[in-house]
């Protein structure tokens, strides 16, 4: 029995993984159709951190030069 509920458990973990990559995909996406066009003159950060492996956060930070 302690078997099978090591399975399920392995089984959830793998989804989360890869829903939280998943993730990490969409904000990329994301980021760079705001900010790769013409006009755009700046710099985008993508920060994941990662624990063991696994996606534990994800941050974006954009700065945007201003040409005076």
């Amino acid at each position: 029995m302690q078997r099978i509920e090591s399975m399920r458990t392995t089984q959830m973990t793998t989804r989360s993984r890869a829903e939280k990559i998943g993730q990490a995909q969409v904000v990329l996406t994301e980021v760079l159709s705001k900010i790769a066009r013409p006009g755009y003159f700046g710099v985008a950060t993508l920060t994941v951190h990662l624990q063991d492996g696994h996606v534990q956060q994800v941050k974006v930070m954009t700065e945007k030069q201003i040409k005076v």
